[in-house]
């Protein structure tokens, strides 16, 4: 349930969108959830709950589109108005999470620390796509708009040499999932 919360926080801050935030999350997660035997509406009602974190949460598209539409307030300040109240929300979805899985018994897949510090190391290059674009909005190195572009080329390199999962049939056969998990929505 934990997963389920801090993932919905991070993919709803770089999509901007609770919505698809849910979908992708709730997918991906469901099949542990369900192998794991928790009850699947305290799973759903766990990522109804967390999703919306990510779009207080940086780099969120709300903000950069409340910026555009309120006539020039500052994407940056957004930014930095957000982290708060975003982590604020994930964590106490997390809380709630964890007071619900100890009234129900449910436990952690994973055991130890090693496992969730190699874990932790192996998703740091991707994590850090956060950091890369929100530093360089606030540092005023890149707009908004370009840190987007730069987001997707970052992803795109991570994705072809780091993660070795995208090729040129394979990048086509990924758009072609998104399109069909897109149009879900």
């Amino acid at each position: 349930l934990v997963t389920n919360v801090g993932a919905n926080a991070l993919f709803g801050a770089i999509s901007g969108s609770a919505s698809a935030a849910a979908a992708a999350v709730g997918g991906m997660v469901r099949e542990g959830e369900e192998e794991q035997g928790y009850d699947p509406a305290i799973c759903a009602a766990t990522n109804a709950a967390s999703a919306p974190s990510g779009l207080l949460i940086p780099p969120s598209n709300a903000m950069i589109t409340y910026s555009l539409a309120a006539g020039g307030t500052s994407v940056a300040a957004l930014f930095m108005a957000g982290y708060v109240p975003g982590i604020i929300w994930a964590l106490a979805c997390a809380i709630v999470a964890i007071i619900i899985a100890k009234k129900n018994g449910y436990t952690a897949t994973a055991k130890g620390g090693a496992g969730l510090g190699k874990a932790t190391l192996a998703a740091l290059p991707s994590l850090s796509l956060i950091v890369v674009v929100i530093g360089g909005i606030v540092g005023g190195i890149f707009t908004a708009t370009e840190g987007s572009a730069i987001a997707v080329v970052y992803a795109l390199i991570l994705g072809r040499y780091l993660q070795k999962i995208l090729f040129a049939f394979g990048l086509l056969g990924n758009g072609r999932n998104v399109f069909l998990r897109v149009g879900g929505i």
